[in-house]
């Protein structure tokens, strides 16, 4: 709500379905348990990597 008040009365939304990955406002961050590959742009599919692999011992 405080958004759409600071932008007078005219927007304020966050992402609901951001893809890849990603979270945020605009989906510019990745979501928890992800990082962000800066070598990719926003829009990749492989842009956020999960922070934890699996190891060859927990397949």
């Amino acid at each position: 709500m405080e958004l759409y008040k600071l932008s007078g009365y005219r927007s304020g939304g966050v992402c609901l379905r951001c893809r890849h990955s990603t979270a945020g406002r605009y989906c510019h961050h990745c979501k928890e348990g992800f990082y962000r590959d800066l070598s990719k742009p926003l829009n990749h599919k492989r842009v956020c990597k999960c922070k934890y692999e699996i190891q060859e011992s927990d397949k």
